[in-house]
């Protein structure tokens, strides 16, 4: 997930919530934790803090899948389907080549199962077997370990994984869960054209301002179902073929596997760091991270999951020296590796790296054309770079693509202000409140609006808004 802006909540501004469906309006703005631009829209809000949780979702049709039409609303780039490749290609399966019928079926089933409460359903949808055979690929094909041994670590596998995938859903039970908390899902594309791998792209808006960008690769099983084969999460840049890998190598190289094996002592060690390092993670513990980090073979300084972790630790502990090493890593091993451009946006913010980040989203927005968030984070790093009139009109073709996306509205009322362009400022109070049903704090008593508050725009529009209430 990548953060949205921070909310400020200021003491004159009790929380509420704004009836635009994106649970608090606070994610108006896109970017890194610890640069709040936006900001001063976010603090005029009711709105910044606490919320009524929103009503469960169901499936196909209900409030939380909007956007579930599977129509092609966007066509990914010839490089689309190319950038965070698997540990190893797909073994073609026979059969018809997909559709982009079939693609669409696809993602009217995927955003149906992201409503319902029915694991089992959602598991029909992927190709497990495939993933865990390409997961084991590497480890198969090595002649120093044993082979009978190697299809009995498979088979473990495969029931490991099938039993939890069918219980929780596994990563798409987690999305799931989002969902039904009010996260809104959306399909970006659905498309089989273009010569590219056959894909389908899904936005989560998270209800604690923040967005996941799921590409979802269709494929055949071998049973000819048509099937998600594999997903790029785009906020780390891994396909989940490759975490399978790094799933399936962990227990190769366990005690219970093959740990006495001299050749993945070391191996074994790593794994063990890294998921060490995973689980600090999510429990905060940022500076440990860091720390453990530095006992890692050197093989293993760079891995891409290592380099993210890294980066997410240190920038939620503050630590620009790490968080740059972090940074310089990750240009120097993977230059033209465009799957790390989510993940790079928060740092480069961070580190007023404003010219990389602006390319980051020049070659997000090729990939996502359609996208209006993606658009919206044009326009905050833009407004980060002082750059205000490109941010104006990067937030403007957001909202000319997605009219009922709140962000870009919400980020064009801190461009207004930083342009003292007090008419616009209005214009942006009085379209949320009609559009989105957005409550205001008393703007007297927040600094950042303390020249608008003079201005006869203020005036004509308190006066409008107390005659209308």
């Amino acid at each position: 997930m990548v953060a949205t802006g921070r909310c400020v909540k200021n003491a004159s501004a009790p929380t509420s919530q704004s009836s635009c469906g994106y649970g608090t309006s606070c994610r108006a703005v896109v970017a890194a934790r610890r640069i709040g631009f936006g900001l001063v829209a976010c603090i005029a809000l009711i709105g910044c803090g606490k919320q009524s949780p929103p009503a469960p979702v169901g499936g196909t049709g209900s409030t939380g899948t909007t956007g579930g039409t599977a129509s092609q609303t966007g066509t990914p780039p010839a490089t689309s389907g190319t950038v965070g490749t698997p540990a190893t290609p797909t073994t073609p399966v026979k059969g018809a080549p997909v559709s982009q019928a079939d693609v669409d079926e696809l993602a009217k089933k995927l955003m149906t199962a992201l409503g319902n409460d029915d694991p089992t359903a959602a598991t029909q949808l992927f190709d497990w077997d495939g993933l865990i055979d390409m997961a084991a690929a590497s480890a198969a094909n090595d002649p120093g370990i044993p082979a009978e041994r190697i299809a009995e670590l498979v088979s473990e596998f495969r029931k490991s994984v099938i039993s939890s995938r069918q219980k929780s859903g596994g990563a798409f039970g987690q999305w799931r869960q989002l969902v039904r908390s009010g996260a809104i899902p959306k399909i970006v594309w659905a498309t089989a054209a273009g010569g590219v791998e056959p894909s389908i792209l899904i936005r989560i808006m998270h209800t604690n301002s923040g967005v996941s960008y799921l590409e979802m690769f269709v494929g055949r099983a071998s049973d000819s179902r048509i099937c998600v084969s594999d997903i790029l999460a785009w906020e780390n840049g891994e396909r989940t073929s490759s975490a399978f890998r790094r799933a399936f190598n962990t227990l190769i190289a366990s005690p219970q596997g093959l740990g006495a094996n001299a050749k993945l002592k070391d191996v074994s060690n790593d794994y063990a760091i890294i998921g060490k390092m995973a689980a600090l993670s999510g429990a905060r513990r940022f500076a440990e991270v860091l720390q453990l980090s530095k006992s890692l073979s050197p093989g293993f300084q760079n891995d891409r999951v290592v380099l993210v972790l890294r980066m997410t630790a240190a920038s939620n502990a503050e630590n620009i020296g790490e968080l740059q090493a972090a940074v310089a890593a990750v240009r120097k091993n993977f230059p033209n590796d465009t799957t790390f451009d989510l993940a790079l946006l928060d740092p480069h913010l961070t580190l007023e790296q404003y010219d990389l980040a602006v390319g980051c989203l020049e070659r997000l927005e090729k990939r996502a054309s359609q996208d209006g968030y993606i658009k919206t984070l044009s326009g905050n790093i833009l407004y980060a770079a002082k750059r205000y009139d490109e941010s104006r009109k990067k937030l403007l073709e957001a909202i000319e693509m997605e009219p009922d996306l709140v962000a870009p509205y919400q980020a064009l009322m801190s461009v207004a202000l930083a342009q003292n362009d007090f008419k616009e400022l209005r214009r942006m109070l009085e379209v949320q409140t009609e559009k989105f049903g957005t409550e205001w704090a008393d703007l007297t008593k927040v600094p950042e609006y303390a020249d608008f508050v003079k201005s006869d725009e203020y005036r004509e529009w308190k006066a409008g808004s107390t005659k209308s209430e």
